[in-house]
């Protein structure tokens, strides 16, 4: 089973106890023997309550200028990026690319998401 969260900052934010969080950090750390994945997605990863970051396997990484959300990313550098994180993060140019960095194969890869092909649902009338 698979909990996917978007905004996941505002549903266990770093320094701050919210309703969920203390499930969600058990489910992150708890959840693999079960057969319980999650997903957490935000545009502020220095937002989010490090005790989930550190239990991510698998991390996308889009370009980001934050020196907070750097740092954040950066924390969570294995040994095997030769060039640190924060280097690679900054040579991801145009829409799209992105990092995608595994803990368990130790490796980082460059990729590219297409474009999205459907109509985006939140525009006004």
């Amino acid at each position: 089973m698979w909990l996917v969260i978007d905004e996941a900052h505002n549903f266990c934010p770093s320094g701050k106890n919210t309703l969920s969080k203390e499930i969600l950090v058990r489910w992150a750390k708890e959840g693999r023997q079960p057969g319980l994945s999650l997903l957490v997605a935000s545009q502020q990863p220095a937002a989010i309550d490090p005790e989930i970051l550190t239990q991510c396997g698998i991390r996308v990484v889009h370009r980001i200028t934050s020196l907070d959300d750097t740092r954040a990313i950066g924390a969570l550098s294995q040994d095997y990026l030769r060039d640190g994180l924060q280097v690679q993060i900054k040579q991801l140019t145009g829409p799209g690319r992105t990092l995608v960095i595994d803990d368990e194969r130790e490796s980082v890869v460059s990729a590219q998401v297409r474009p999205r092909q459907s109509l985006h649902g939140g525009g006004s009338a």
